[in-house]
This record gives structure tokens, sequence and C-alpha cells, in this order.
């Protein structure tokens, strides 16, 4: 789930067909049952002229810092330079977010200098009171998969 906090910090969302993603997920597990490093999930979201507001709120289990970020759905595709803490290496993740009926897509193109280092697709919906993402891609030749659910 860290990983959709952090895909949503920085990110658009297409205005039509949004799913509803509103609720309040206090346990998110992974689907071999491990924590995740994200709980207390709080999802709302506002629509205006049109336009789809989502407001995602998590407390990181480590160091129990909040986290809020709002993310407006527009349909821009949105580019930010980063840097990672650990190596100091500043790279581009450009991503794109649309909704599919119910599930929210968000595809994230990470690059380093102008050389593709992966992409990462994140698939979210609610059904009843679980929030599901499905997180998918592939990164410097490798590929995973992970599936949390919040409840």
């Amino acid at each position: 789930m860290r990983l959709l906090a952090l895909a949503m910090s920085f990110v658009s969302v297409s205005a039509f067909a949004c799913p509803d993603l509103t609720g309040s997920y206090p346990i998110c597990r992974m689907a071999s049952g491990e924590l995740t490093s994200t709980n207390d999930v709080i999802i709302s979201q506002t629509e205006l002229n049109g336009i789809t507001t989502y407001s995602y709120a998590s407390t990181d289990t480590a160091d129990y810092q909040r986290v809020t970020v709002e993310i407006t759905a527009d349909g821009q595709p949105y580019s930010e330079d980063v840097t990672d803490p650990e190596t100091n290496v500043t790279y581009t993740e450009t991503s794109s977010v649309h909704c599919m009926g119910e599930i929210l897509h968000i595809v994230i193109n990470t690059s380093h200098q102008g050389q593709a280092l992966g992409t990462t697709n994140v698939e979210v919906n609610k059904t009843r009171n679980q929030l599901i993402q499905k997180t998918y891609g592939s990164f410097m030749g490798h590929d995973f998969s992970e599936t949390t659910v919040c409840e």
C-alpha cells in the first residue's frame, strides 16, 4: 500500500466513471497473509464539475507517520523527479491514471537519465468492505506481482 500512497501523491486520475473507494480500512495484508507497512487507510472522495478528487490517508507502521494525499481526477499525466534516500540517485517517474469501470488503474513509468528502468501497474477496487490493490510490472528486467487487501 505504500506504493499506492506514493503513486497517488503525484498522479492524476481520469474524470469519467471513477470507482467509489471511500471507506476506512484499519488493517492491510498481502495475499500471503503478511501485514504490510501501511495501515489505517482512510479514503474519501468528492466530485465537483464532473471531476473526482480522492483523499488518501494512511499510517506507516514503521515510524507511525500519518500521510494524507489529495488526487484530482483530471486525466493528465504527471512527471516528477524523485531522489532515492538510500542511494541518492535521482530518477523520473511519469504516471498516468484512468478509471476502468470499478477499477482505478495507475501506470508508473520509471527512468534514469532517459533510460527506461521499468513500469509499475496498480489496480485498485473496492469489494464490499475490502480495498484490493493489485500491483504488477517489471523493474530492471525483474517481473513482480503482489496483491494487498485492506479491510
